[in-house]
């Protein structure tokens, strides 16, 4: 892995999470199919997008039913490119696992245009930055979801989905935004006034939708930190150190880690049973 990799937020928050998930995903290219959720989140993020993209050009939203029908049709497209149940998954039933995923996508999609994007100015949709340091072949590139035009100034917005409310410090402490400031201060040598999370929430018995905005700041000595990441994070690379997970960490499971069941340092009380 030479010096001149390409830096991303995903390859970036992936490393700092686990070593071992970045190696496989990065390096080796050992790719294997998405999880469910991983699916209806992006089938949720592409109707977002399509839906602001026809609000740049036109200055209206699509329908609710049209804003559904897209996600339908990607999802359908998506699904096709393949999926990883768990086994739990397994048990309930792909087509049951299927249609239910679906419906979230479809759902939270007509949920978006009717409740949340009214209310968004986007003045950039999908927009992607390359920043090369000066004196560095280092290249950082990202794409910035949503640029919101706002009476107080620009707020760089992101899309989750969830079962469950987010803990409140999630904008605060998270590096995805932190990530998105800086690539956005190279491109137009200020920060942006904000940076916001929006959380579409849909309970998993219910079906009760909201949505649950978190906005945060950064300032210089964010992106400063950030910085520093990547740099121990390039070297880390170089030298070929890949340190895996913490075991108790939340998203070293199963159903967050499509390594899981093959990763030699997952401990053998939780490996699947032949």
């Amino acid at each position: 892995m030479s010096a001149g990799l390409r830096w991303s937020n995903s390859s970036l928050q992936c490393l700092q999470q686990c070593g071992e998930r970045y190696r496989r995903r990065y390096i080796e290219r050992d790719f294997v199919p998405r999880s469910p959720r991983q699916v209806r989140g992006t089938v949720v993020h592409k109707a977002a997008s399509i839906a602001y993209l026809q609000k740049y050009a036109l200055r209206t939203l699509p329908s609710v039913e049209e804003a559904r029908d897209t996600a339908a049709d990607a999802f359908e497209a998506e699904w096709r490119s393949g999926v990883l149940l768990s086994a739990e998954e397994a048990e309930i039933g792909a087509a049951r696992v299927e249609a239910d995923s679906k419906d979230f996508a479809v759902d939270l999609s007509g949920f978006h245009v009717e409740a949340v994007a009214p209310a968004i100015t986007p003045v950039g949709v999908e927009r992607k930055i390359i920043v090369k340091p000066k004196d560095s072949d280092l290249e950082i590139n990202g794409v910035i979801d949503l640029i919101d035009a706002t009476p107080a100034g620009e707020v760089i917005r992101d899309l989750k989905t969830a079962e469950k409310s987010p803990v409140k410090s999630a904008a605060e402490d998270s590096m995805q935004l932190s990530f998105y400031a800086m690539i956005r201060q190279a491109e137009v040598g200020h920060l942006p006034k904000e940076l916001a999370l929006d959380y579409l929430v849909r309970t998993p018995s219910k079906h009760e939708r909201k949505h649950v905005p978190l906005v945060t700041t950064r300032g210089p000595e964010d992106v400063a930190s950030l910085v520093h990441r990547i740099n121990v994070a390039v070297e880390a690379v170089k030298k070929g150190i890949f340190v895996p997970a913490s075991p108790d960490a939340w998203y070293c499971s199963r159903a967050y880690c499509e390594y899981f069941d093959t990763c030699p340092y997952v401990r053998r009380s939780t490996r699947p049973q032949s």
